[in-house]
């Protein structure tokens, strides 16, 4: 939503709410426009927001919750350009992954980490060019940290490694190709 900040230049904002922890203020979510990925939060004076931004009076709430992060998932790659990777099975909502690290957990590019742009229903845009473009044997996961390690170990953060590790196989055997050996699974 766009509003009117404390200097009333206009800007876009991804979420604005009465913040109960700072009584008397809106806390404002912005996306960075500098820094792709990057998100940062101002506090304006309830008076002054308003003020700048009276059609947004009864529609701005104490809303505390934080907004629930997305799954995170693993798949395969159906086609790859430098700055994209398509994944043809999935149908995600519209930038659901902004901000979140794609991974290269497995077969041509492994390794690789990348900041997501924004996403359409089967397609990721990265924040830059992947060393080693991915094609069909490759296997990825979207997370929400970036990995501590990327050394082509497997060491995927917060996925479980037992699952992918089968859904990895299916893939290979559903695409006619020999699954890998198993390491997390017997």
């Amino acid at each position: 939503m766009k509003i009117l900040d404390m200097n009333g230049r206009e800007r876009e904002c991804e979420r604005a709410f009465l913040d109960p922890h700072w009584p008397g203020f809106v806390t404002v979510l912005f996306v960075s426009k500098h820094r792709p990925g990057y998100k940062h939060t101002e506090w304006m004076p309830t008076v002054d927001f308003f003020q700048n931004n009276p059609s947004l009076k009864g529609k701005i709430t104490d809303d505390d919750k934080p907004t629930p992060l997305p799954p995170q998932i693993a798949g395969a790659v159906t086609i790859a350009t430098k700055t994209t990777i398509t994944d043809s099975t999935k149908s995600w909502p519209k930038n659901l992954y902004t901000s979140f690290f794609c991974w290269i957990s497995r077969g041509k590019g492994e390794g690789q980490v990348r900041v997501i742009l924004s996403n359409t229903g089967k397609k990721l845009t990265i924040d830059k060019p992947w060393d080693i473009t991915p094609n069909k044997t490759t296997q990825y996961a979207i997370v929400h940290n970036r990995p501590k390690e990327v050394n082509n170990n497997n060491t995927l953060p917060e996925v479980e490694l037992k699952d992918l590790e089968e859904k990895a196989r299916k893939f290979d055997i559903e695409r006619g190709a020999t699954p890998s050996p198993r390491q997390y699974t017997k």
